[in-house]
């Protein structure tokens, strides 16, 4: 641009001294460069939007089949709308910055060759123009300091939002029977109320960042543009070198604006992370075997010796319990509520482990056979159904591949 400003513009104002050959290629020049920074743009935008969309579905894989490895324990000290929360929403806010980042470091290389150019250039107006470095600096450590509680909250939350909606469309039998409508409508739009008010803080925040991001380059140009009248009316610059510098340092904006785009997103693309890898880096505690049972139509031998289990460590739920079931047998467990029956029932079936004794099928330890043995001996049928959102084949076989005739 400089030198088509000293070559072409300039003589063209002075002494007319100039060419349509020379024009037409300069403009060509101009056309090629416009028509490869738009085809950059669009391949840069279209990696970064599948490389988002791929990771946000390989963590939610993750974090899917680390639900299922975490035994029930685990489950039950955690409310069903926070583990919906970090698979949908927190897994969406931890990759946020894909979107972005690939522009932010393909724009590096030229910023870091716009920066040379400036500097060979003029080093008193490169000096001015890159002043604009430690502004937005500045200017994003301030958002993020500010910002980033907020999104803390924000992410909290969701996970509490979907954990209303849940229990009450989950439990909406025991809402409509007992007359709670307005008060389940009540705590949702409290939730949701939050979550406004805290999403409005932040787009406030935002409001001031955006702006200031955008005018911090142009108040560079401005002011390279102030020095360079001034160096060229001194005699130690060009307008060719004016013209240069201002046009580098608008290139240069461009990256310090995807730069900053993507420091917003960092605040509450942390906190998704951190949501999420608090599920992924929880140990799993189930241990397995590798004892394998043999089928048999008659039925599994049952026993339990000196079974005890608590839920708090001072008091004890069940203690000393030994029973034997014999093949082919039916056993009534009755008791109070709170008395341990549905506890024993999950300890027969290892959705938890025992805190003393043991339980055998066929005088084989429950934690010494292999995954997926105890599910091909023994079924738990709770008594609330759930039906998965398939058909009703689907639910009887569980996907499993079963022939027609063994269904109906």
């Amino acid at each position: 641009l400089g030198w088509s400003t000293d070559h072409v513009l300039l003589p063209a104002f002075d002494e007319g001294a100039t060419t349509a050959g020379l024009v037409i290629a300069v403009l060509a020049l101009f056309v090629g460069v416009a028509i490869l920074r738009a085809v950059g743009i669009v391949a840069r935008r279209l990696g970064a939007g599948v490389m988002q969309y791929r990771m946000q579905a390989a963590y939610r894989r993750e974090v899917t089949a680390q639900y299922l490895r975490l035994p029930m324990a685990w489950h039950q000290r955690h409310p069903t709308g926070q583990l919906l929360s970090n698979a949908n929403s927190d897994v969406e806010a931890a990759w946020a910055p894909i979107a972005p980042l690939p522009m932010a470091v393909g724009t590096i290389a030229m910023l870091v060759i716009a920066v040379v150019q400036m500097l060979l250039v003029d080093l008193t107006m490169a000096g001015v123009g890159l002043l604009v470095f430690p502004l937005v600096t500045v200017a994003t450590l301030v958002y993020q300091h500010l910002s980033s509680p907020l999104f803390t909250q924000i992410q909290a939350l969701r996970a509490e939002l979907s954990e209303v909606a849940h229990e009450s469309f989950d439990g909406a039998m025991v809402v409509k029977t007992l007359g709670r409508e307005s008060e389940e409508t009540a705590r949702f739009a409290e939730k949701a109320n939050q979550l406004r008010d805290l999403g409005i803080r932040v787009g406030r925040i935002r409001a001031m960042f955006d702006p200031i991001l955008e005018a911090i380059p142009s108040l560079g140009v401005l002011g390279v543009l102030g020095v360079g009248v001034w160096q060229v009316d001194q005699g130690n610059a060009g307008a060719g070198d004016v013209v240069t510098i201002a046009y580098l340092l608008t290139i240069v904006a461009f990256p310090i604006r995807s730069i900053g785009w993507l420091f917003g997103e960092f605040p509450r693309s942390v906190v998704g992370f951190r949501r999420v890898h608090r599920v992924l880096d929880e140990k799993v505690t189930t241990e397995y075997g590798d004892a394998h049972l043999a089928p048999s139509a008659a039925g599994a031998r049952l026993e339990v010796e000196d079974l005890g289990f608590s839920y708090d460590p001072d008091r004890h739920l069940l203690q000393d319990l030994s029973f034997v079931v014999e093949p082919g047998s039916t056993v009534a467990v009755v008791g109070e509520t709170a008395s341990g029956k549905s506890t024993l029932t999950t300890l027969l079936t290892r959705l938890v482990d025992p805190l003393a004794g043991r339980v055998l099928v066929d005088g084989t330890d429950l934690r010494d056979l292999a995954p997926g043995q105890l599910a091909g001996h023994a079924a738990l049928v709770p008594q609330s159904a759930f039906l998965f959102d398939d058909t009703v084949r689907g639910n009887v076989t569980l996907g499993e591949d079963v022939a027609d005739e063994d269904v109906w």
